[in-house]
């Protein structure tokens, strides 16, 4: 959990989230070097990454992140509108002209190893880079909880990190504004709930879904909060009002076993103080 230097919080999290593991970096430390913002910071690892072999989960743990792939994708695509080479209403068959590989973009996928996603890698990926059978940008990568950390807050960034720009601050605002007709929400498009989630007061971008109206989504919220989940249970928003990145990462499938995500926001939000 990342927030920003503005902010504070009162002392820790209600069970279960509290435990050892807790780190507070003051605004003046040195040691916030996090991000670009003095921030103050918590992490906790807890269970098993391998329970046969009772191997605990560390911070450099490799997940699954399936579906939370989809805002990495997307930002690369981005990346390739912004240098005009593609319009947002091209017909997809221009660029795959066969639909059975309408789930693979080539010039995509090759995008993200060009070496411009490698300011955002970390090394310990790097076995997993090996060329899949089948390149899904919507589900098919892995990661540690700080490789999306870093991700998370360049969007928090407005498409900068440590520097480096990847996307435009316009650009950035586009994608995690609301794309639905007429502002509507996703249950007013037909999906009511997905997984353990409903999505009244929900929209949708391009690649996140997007806070609409929190009292709608009946759970602690700020409006424009942005971000996905995977089918393994995890999770992550950016809410750029209160300067806030949460990264919540597990291996729990189905994503519908427990309201993981909801008690994940009350546990956070509660514990803001201003």
């Amino acid at each position: 959990i990342d927030l920003g230097g503005r902010l504070s919080m009162r002392g820790g999290f209600p069970e279960p989230w509290r435990g050892q593991g807790e780190a507070w970096v003051p605004q003046d430390s040195e040691d916030a070097t996090h991000s670009q913002v003095r921030t103050h910071v918590w992490f906790r690892a807890y269970g098993m990454r391998d329970v046969e072999n009772a191997l605990p989960v560390r911070r450099d743990t490799i997940f699954r992140i399936y579906s939370m792939t989809k805002p990495i994708t997307s930002v690369a695509l981005m990346m390739l509108y912004e240098e005009g080479r593609f319009q947002l209403d091209d017909p997809v068959a221009r660029y795959i002209p066969s639909w059975e590989n309408l789930a693979v973009f080539e010039g995509g996928d090759e995008y993200l190893e060009d070496g411009r996603f490698a300011r955002l890698d970390d090394s310990e990926t790097r076995p997993y880079r090996s060329r899949p059978a089948f390149l899904s940008g919507g589900g098919g990568m892995v990661g540690t909880i700080d490789d999306y950390h870093r991700f998370a807050k360049m969007l928090l960034g407005r498409g900068e990190l440590d520097g480096a720009r990847l996307l435009g601050r316009k650009t950035v605002e586009y994608m995690t504004s609301n794309q639905l007709p007429g502002n509507r929400d996703l249950a007013g498009m037909g999906q009511r709930v997905f997984s353990e989630t409903p999505f009244e007061g929900i929209g949708f971008g391009l690649g996140f879904s997007v806070v609409l109206d929190p009292a709608a989504a009946n759970v602690l919220d700020s409006p424009g909060d942005f971000g996905w989940g995977g089918a393994a249970s995890t999770y992550f928003w950016v809410d750029p009002q209160e300067q806030l990145v949460v990264v919540f990462m597990t291996q729990l499938r189905p994503s519908s076993s427990y309201p993981i995500r909801r008690e994940l926001k009350t546990a956070v939000y509660q514990a803001l103080v201003d």
